[in-house]
């Protein structure tokens, strides 16, 4: 008979597909420590102090002779009684505490931690008595030590083979059962920081930026597939000769950002290799990461074409091309062993974690964010960032430092329009004071020459009045404040407000920066092109003599 009793999480003993004394708690633990000494024997007085340890003596020895005879119906000849003592025959009993222990003195990591479903005998809590209490903490205690060395070795063995993705999941498989462990949520914050989610190790380490009122640059989220190709291709340069990777992928997907990371892996995992531009020269004689952003530069193809002609022992070139490869069309590139990886759109799932690292929004609010984003941007991280930070300027997304982040109650079906300016500028200022409304109108016809004395002459606001318009203005990011002038944030902005102004209106506001502009004129002269832009906007012809001009002020017929 060849039975194996499960101790690790789930207890039960199993003769082949068939289980043996199910729901019978207390005789389960009593084969599991007569397994576990196997084959020495134990006293029965021992037995008795130890599982019926709130009993008398008498009561102690009748119920362990009559669990000793249940024992014996099930395991026949494999348990062996004595008068005195009681044992398991050798081999007859396999426990899986053994064999997780057995795994690991061979190193055998896999394997040992594909045994371990949870702690020694965790049904056993319930049994009274302090020395079963205590010899289950030693046995816990020594397990749990041969868990950590086992997961910290499969883990090292991961990262040390550039295997970022095994590394990971295997750190979170650790941390998740071994909660209380430092060691576990040290090892998957060291993997995480390692591939670019800087945030949730943050998290996991346990500092909290708290809830941050703007938008922190993303974690590098759905890539680990790529970061172990060219990981490996990095071993193999390093080991052998010269290696090429090719990175395509859409515009906006992460190609730029994978030759960031992957150079900032390389400075911190081998600080000894330089890495350098292909365009950067001369190029060390020595082995080196060589990074060409063909898709950003197109003008590196002459360099990468250089190198691939006379490649350096032990290198990797690491280069960004467009999804057509239209910039190496020209270049050999078969001489090198290459490798090529296309970028995809990020998944549901990738979204959200991205997303999360951007900001600490609710559950619920984080999941109607990366359900509406990701069918808006078809996963791209580009994009994904750049509708976050549209959200957030437009006001659909908010901080408030007590309730947190908050959305507006159009968000679900309020269209993005991220690549038309015009129509996200419209939105913001639908949502804007009026006064707020006319100093953003006075800044886009004053342009350049927007001080604050100017803009509130323009605007007609004064004191308490302007300076609330301006700080609304401000807040949604319509114009900033530089050099003493406001500006606005993009050029796109000003041509999108400018050119939502009415006609007649437009007319007025560069008469009044006309006005205002000549009164500043006569104690500057710098503003004299300025001046004359806006008659020229305004078409008053302050050139022309003054019955001229209030003969076209009162509408009057003009001769020539």
């Amino acid at each position: 008979m060849d039975m194996r009793l499960r101790t690790l999480g789930h207890l039960e003993l199993l003769d082949g597909d068939v289980q043996l004394l199910a729901r019978r708690r207390k005789e389960l633990v009593l084969v599991a420590v007569l397994a576990h000494h196997s084959p020495a024997p134990l006293a029965r007085h021992d037995l008795m102090r130890l599982l019926w340890a709130d009993r008398d003596e008498a009561r102690a020895r009748h119920s362990l002779r009559q669990a000793l005879s249940d024992l014996r119906r099930v395991l026949g000849p494999a348990l062996e009684l004595g008068p005195d003592q009681v044992s398991v025959a050798a081999g007859t009993i396999m426990t899986d505490a053994a064999e997780f222990l057995a795994a690991c003195r061979d190193e055998r990591w896999d394997d040992a931690i594909a045994l371990w479903q949870g702690d020694f005998l965790a049904s056993a809590e319930e049994i009274p008595g302090d020395r079963l209490a205590t010899w289950l903490e030693e046995m816990r205690t020594s397990l749990r030590a041969a868990l950590t060395v086992a997961c910290e070795q499969r883990c090292l063995a991961a990262e040390r083979a550039g295997q970022w993705s095994r590394a990971r999941s295997s750190a979170e498989w650790w941390v998740r059962n071994a909660p209380e462990s430092t060691a576990a949520r040290v090892r998957l914050a060291g993997v995480l920081r390692a591939v670019g989610r800087r945030s949730e190790a943050e998290r996991l380490g346990g500092f909290d930026r708290g809830p941050a009122t703007t938008l922190r640059e993303p974690d590098f989220v759905g890539r680990e597939a790529e970061l172990d190709a060219i990981t490996a291709a990095w071993h193999a340069a390093r080991t052998g000769g010269p290696r090429f990777v090719v990175v395509t992928g859409a515009p906006g997907s992460g190609r730029s950002r994978l030759l960031r990371e992957f150079a900032r892996l390389v400075g911190e995992r081998w600080p000894r290799t330089p890495v350098r531009r292909v365009t950067e020269t001369p190029l060390p004689a020595q082995p080196m990461l060589i990074l060409a952003d063909l898709a950003a530069a197109p003008e590196s193809a002459l360099a990468v074409a250089d190198f691939l002609a006379a490649p350096a022992s032990g290198s990797l070139l690491l280069v960004t091309a467009s999804h057509d490869l239209r910039e190496l069309r020209a270049i050999r590139t078969d001489a090198v062993p290459s490798t090529r990886l296309r970028l995809e759109p990020l998944s549901l799932a990738d979204t959200r974690v991205l997303l999360a690292s951007m900001a600490a929004f609710p559950d619920r609010l984080l999941d109607s964010l990366a359900r509406r984003l990701h069918a808006d941007t078809e996963g791209h991280p580009a994009a994904l960032v750049r509708a976050m930070t549209l959200l957030v300027s437009e006001g659909m997304l908010a901080c408030d430092p007590a309730a947190g982040w908050q959305a507006t109650p159009g968000l679900g079906v309020a269209p993005l329009a991220l690549d038309d300016a015009r129509e996200r500028t419209r939105r913001r200022l639908d949502r804007m004071h009026a006064d707020s409304r006319r100093v953003v109108d006075a800044a886009a016809v004053l342009a350049d020459a927007a001080t604050p004395e100017l803009l509130a002459s323009v605007s007609g606001l004064r004191g308490e009045r302007f300076e609330a318009a301006v700080a609304e203005a401000t807040r949604r990011r319509l114009v900033t404040a530089a050099g003493g002038r406001y500006c606005f944030t993009a050029d796109t902005v000003r041509d999108a407000v400018y050119g939502m102004i009415p006609d007649q209106r437009v007319r007025g506001l560069h008469r009044a920066a006309a006005r205002a502009i000549r009164r500043a004129s006569r104690h500057d002269a710098r503003l004299h092109p300025e001046l004359q832009r806006h008659r020229q906007q305004a078409r008053l012809g302050f050139d022309r003599p003054w019955h001229l001009r209030l003969a076209a002020t009162l509408g009057l017929p003009l001769g020539r």
